[in-house]
């Protein structure tokens, strides 16, 4: 018996010291800059009676770098303004060892290493510069369908796709178009951010679908706004640039 208590202990113990990257949630209530991961992140609460729980793309503005069990070791990361934060630097690690990171070095197929910290605070410091470290630079290429191929592949969709449940009844939309089917509408979403990342970064989507007596269709939706007067000038702003419908109203309505 005493042999399995220490057994679970133990593995109780591993558990928790693989959470390298501890990551502070709530929701974005201010303008406090906003992190989203393209993986799964732990959450912890600032509820102190609340349970940590794993997420994936959700909205925190608070990034613990360093071992969770040791004050002295934590550094905090602030992005200032809402960026894809990378898989590779949410990697777990176990507790006391540098977070460590293989990059490209000058002797060419020799590798230097960065520890987490170093990696986290280039990271910031190039978005600070408005440079998008998320995105690889390429060659230009010969064609145009060749660009366009290379356009979507690095596009980079900070929000996600939200299903209608997710969102509150009440909750500020924008309607911006119905489809024949999800795809389009999906596909259609990327193009409308392909042209307003900036006005779309901290955005999530919402397709609906509507059966009719003959047919079904698919309603794009934008969530995500803060009040009327945001979602009002977004698609006054789309209209303008030649989109040809965008309207402002309430999920459930």
């Amino acid at each position: 018996m005493l042999v399995v208590l220490a057994s679970l202990g133990i593995l109780f113990f591993l558990f928790q010291i693989v959470l390298h990257y501890e990551i502070t949630g709530n929701q974005d209530q201010s303008n406090i800059p906003i992190i989203k991961a393209e993986t799964n992140l732990w959450v912890k609460p600032e509820d102190p009676g609340g349970k940590e729980s794993k997420h994936t793309g959700y909205r925190v503005n608070v990034l613990v770098h360093g071992d969770p069990f040791n004050e002295e070791m934590v550094t905090t990361g602030y992005a200032p303004m809402p960026v894809v934060l990378p898989a590779d630097l949410l990697s777990l690690n176990s507790r006391g060892i540098p977070l460590q990171l293989e990059g490209d070095s000058e002797e060419g197929d020799a590798q230097a290493m960065k520890t987490g910290k170093e990696i986290l605070d280039e990271f910031f410091t190039q978005v600070e510069q408005g440079e998008t470290p998320w995105e690889e630079e390429t060659t230009p290429p010969a064609s145009e369908e060749a660009e366009q191929i290379e356009d979507d592949q690095a596009l980079i969709i900070t929000g996600r796709e939200l299903m209608p449940a997710e969102v509150s009844d009440g909750e500020i939309i924008a309607y911006i178009g119905t489809y024949p089917n999800h795809n389009l509408a999906s596909n259609n979403w990327r193009e409308i951010f392909k042209k307003y990342p900036r006005d779309l970064a901290s955005k999530d989507w919402v397709i609906k679908t509507f059966e009719g007596s003959t047919s079904v269709s698919y309603r794009l939706y934008i969530v995500g706004f803060d009040s009327e007067d945001e979602a009002d000038s977004f698609c006054a702003r789309i209209e303008a640039g030649g989109h040809p419908s965008c309207i402002r109203t309430l999920m459930g309505q």
